[in-house]
């Protein structure tokens, strides 16, 4: 159960997240493609990602620890 718990706390802070929609991703990458790497939108890109993938890592360290403590007991 308390996996089941940790993955819902999951996908509920991923959905939280200020994810790009398909057309401002769009719009962005092509920024940078026509600007270069050094600009706004590259930054802004930087910074969803980055926030994306910290939720997601933090939240698979603690469902390995979580499965850790199962396998444990």
């Amino acid at each position: 159960m308390e996996i089941k718990k940790s993955v819902d706390v999951l996908f509920n802070e991923v959905a939280q997240c200020n994810a790009l929609t398909a057309e401002e991703d769009f719009t962005l990458t092509k920024a940078v493609q026509d600007k270069g790497t050094d600009c706004d939108e590259m930054k802004k890109l930087h910074e969803v990602y980055n926030r994306f993938a910290e939720t997601i890592k933090k939240n698979f360290q603690y469902t390995a620890n979580c499965l850790t403590q199962v396998a444990n007991s």
